[in-house]
């Protein structure tokens, strides 16, 4: 009985310190962004925090990251992230593939509000046979985070081969969510594939675009082809003259001028 009334104290303690911790658990931020969802770095007490604006989608998807004290439940401004996003595949008969995705990495320097973002394009979406997770790694421990992404009503992705050397690319739109008639931002992040975990943003291209509204048969002036920022981002203009679906046709050329991708377009509806 002694031993009993023991186990219960020390059960009754122990729930109200992980009580205590989720009840006191600190957030750095006050935002409406979406937990996409968190894990312990094992080893570092921490646990990690992956947020985004929305739900995660198939193609160009912002990142954020937080740390939390694992024993305090306060949050941690002080951390590093190095992130990995690994799709696991089981092929039939059982084996299992892996692959990664273009991204970009967590970035310190812009940490905001506690919040220190990165950026992933996932090129497929979560299926039965397929599941996505990113590996977050702080002081050279790590925490895996499972996580979910959908298809888009819209695909904000092209998977391009090359006609000039074969070479495969992965052209990502960044997502708008205010289109408007008139003039709006268009933006691209484009990688070239070097093999499945490997991705290298592609800043030797010629970008060009020319809008059209297919159910109308016409286009629209005014638009500025997208032209290379930094790092695989290219920043232009697209003129929508009225709401509806457009299709946005792409063309791109490589360093020599050779088309490597004509007919392809993003469908935008608004």
């Amino acid at each position: 009985m002694k031993h009993l009334f023991k186990y219960i104290a020390i059960s009754a303690v122990a729930f109200t310190l992980a009580s205590c911790s989720k009840d006191n658990e600190t957030l750095p931020f006050n935002s409406n962004k979406i937990k996409i969802g968190e894990a312990y770095a094992i080893g570092a007490a921490t646990k990690i925090q992956l947020w985004a604006d929305a739900g995660l989608e198939t193609g160009y998807n912002k990142l954020y990251l937080s740390a939390i004290d694992s024993v305090s439940g306060q949050a941690k401004t002080d951390v590093n992230f190095n992130i990995l996003p690994m799709m696991t595949m089981t092929m039939s008969g059982g084996m299992k593939m892996q692959h990664s995705c273009p991204f970009e990495q967590a970035n310190a320097s812009a940490k905001k509000d506690g919040l220190t973002p990165a950026a992933a394009v996932f090129s497929m979406p979560t299926t039965d046979s397929g599941f996505w997770e990113m590996e977050v790694t702080i002081n050279n421990k790590k925490a895996v985070i499972p996580f979910s992404v959908k298809e888009p009503k819209q695909s904000r992705l092209l998977m391009v081969k090359s006609t000039a050397d074969n070479s495969n690319y992965l052209v990502a739109l960044i997502p708008n969510a205010t289109y408007k008639i008139g003039v709006n931002d268009f933006e691209l992040f484009v990688t070239k594939k070097i093999n499945g975990m490997t991705y290298t943003p592609a800043d030797d291209l010629k970008l060009s675009i020319e809008p059209e509204m297919p159910d109308m048969g016409h286009g629209s002036p005014n638009n500025v082809n997208p032209a290379l920022t930094s790092n695989g981002h290219y920043k232009g203009k697209v003129n929508f003259t009225m709401s509806g679906y457009w299709k946005v046709n792409l063309q791109i050329k490589n360093a020599s001028g050779v088309a490597i991708a004509e007919d392809t377009a993003f469908n935008i509806t608004f």
